[in-house]
């Protein structure tokens, strides 16, 4: 006699993760990764524009780009304030290039020594670390696999193309 099983297999959705800015003329935010069935993780990023700095998530949370466990579904709002006084950056005070790179990264920018940098991927790995020496900076990139990366420089985050 031959018997049939039959399991009812109910497939697990992946919970989803929904980023918003606090007014979008002032920066807006971006999922990079959205979690899986096998991977929990969701990589968000907060960009102000020119004449607004990112001051926090709307759960209090400072980090960005930030790695969130998505456990059920959730909405997070980037806030973002008008830059004042010694945190005002200029326009065109980051620059980057060339943009596509192929080995050597030249960061320009005005008053911008001292100020540590973060080299991150699209999903939010820190790849790189240092500081900025003086107006002009040269990065040596060539180690990286070829695909966008960004840059962080204070609150300022730029995205190059390494090829």
């Amino acid at each position: 006699m031959w018997t049939a099983a039959f399991w009812n297999f109910q497939e697990d959705m992946p919970a989803t993760i929904t980023v918003q800015s606090n007014n979008s003329a002032m920066g807006s935010a971006t999922v990079m990764q959205q979690p899986t069935c096998t991977n929990n993780q969701a990589v968000i990023l907060a960009t102000p524009n020119n004449g607004y700095y990112f001051k926090q998530w709307s759960d209090g949370a400072t980090a960005n780009p930030r790695i969130v466990e998505v456990t059920q579904d959730i909405t997070l709002t980037a806030i973002f304030e008008v830059l004042s006084g010694i945190e005002t950056i200029k326009d065109n005070e980051l620059t980057i290039y060339p943009n596509p790179v192929k080995g050597q990264l030249q960061v320009t920018g005005y008053e911008l020594q001292d100020n540590a940098y973060c080299i991150f991927s699209v999903t939010g790995q820190v790849l790189m670390q240092g500081s900025l020496s003086g107006e002009t900076t040269i990065i040596n990139v060539e180690h990286l696999s070829n695909g966008v990366y960004f840059i962080k420089v204070g609150n300022v985050v730029e995205k190059f193309v390494k090829k």
